[in-house]
């Protein structure tokens, strides 16, 4: 039978009680930094990561935040931008338009993938032309943003 996994001790488990205390007190508006500090000036100087990795897995922090969503991969996105839209879960096309919103060159890309995507359907071949000189008009201010960084 598999139990449990215990928790390894932790040179800074001696000061949870004040910690957790001073959490409390300040209803959890007091920072890792903070909390830094006030060890330090008690004669226990820690790290930064080290205190804060260690709160997080044992401090009690009234109304935290929900972790952030994790950004969407370059694949994940790509094949967005790629899929025929009818083939999108509705998340899929609220992410994929919440990136298009954040990056108004991906989004310009996402149009040309589209129209270039709509003329192979459509056997539409005579307006390449057209689509090829705006990929290029596009690409040259997107060349000249990436050069100027």
């Amino acid at each position: 039978m598999v139990t449990g996994r215990r928790s390894r001790t932790s040179r800074l488990d001696v000061h949870r009680p004040y910690l957790q205390r001073r959490i409390d007190e300040t209803e959890g508006k007091i920072s890792i930094k903070e909390l830094r500090e006030e060890l330090a000036d008690r004669g226990w100087p820690v790290p930064y990561s080290s205190l804060r990795d260690w709160a997080r897995s044992r401090l009690q922090w009234p109304d935290a935040p929900a972790p952030a969503a994790a950004a969407p991969s370059v694949r994940t996105v790509v094949g967005w931008i790629t899929r025929h839209p009818d083939k999108l879960t509705e998340d899929e096309v609220q992410q994929c338009k919440a990136v298009l919103a954040a990056c108004p060159d991906l989004d310009q890309a996402h149009q040309l993938i589209r129209d270039f995507a709509q003329m192979l359907t459509s056997r539409t071949g005579t307006r390449l032309p057209d689509w090829i000189d705006a990929a290029r008009a596009g690409f040259k201010l997107l060349r000249k943003m990436i050069l100027l960084q």
